[in-house]
């Protein structure tokens, strides 16, 4: 059985500006555009249900385009994650580099004492 799908966190303002649902104002946004995603009717059954879900999946597929290319407004907080992640990522990168001069020996031994205490206090960050 296939996995559904859940709208993630993010697209999750954006949900009423999803149109084209055949959804009353009045039904939760979110959960109709999951349901309409999720579904498939066959063209040759139900032709306008087919063509709603649709245009909702090519809507979903708009959304992530422009996420990932960073052009929807974030809130604080997704920029704050997304710094402490690329943050995360430039320390792993530096403590490996490190490491890998540690074990081939690239560094003088008077300067492997200093370089061994940032790596520790890089991966201790890490944590």
């Amino acid at each position: 059985m296939k996995k559904k799908w859940a709208m993630p966190y993010w697209m999750r303002p954006y949900a009423k500006m999803v149109t084209n649902t055949g959804a009353s104002p009045s039904e939760d946004p979110v959960l109709v555009v999951e349901t309409m995603y999720n579904e498939t009717a066959d063209p040759r059954v139900n032709l306008p249900l087919s063509t709603l879900q649709a245009c909702v999946k090519s809507q979903v597929g708009m959304l992530y385009r422009l996420h990932e290319a960073e052009l929807l407004p974030a809130s604080h907080a997704a920029r704050l994650v997304n710094r402490v992640n690329r943050q995360r990522e430039a320390l792993e990168t530096i403590a490996g580099s490190l490491k890998m001069a540690l074990g081939a020996r690239a560094l003088p031994d008077r300067l492997r004492p200093g370089f061994a205490a940032v790596i520790e206090q890089a991966q201790e960050a890490l944590k």
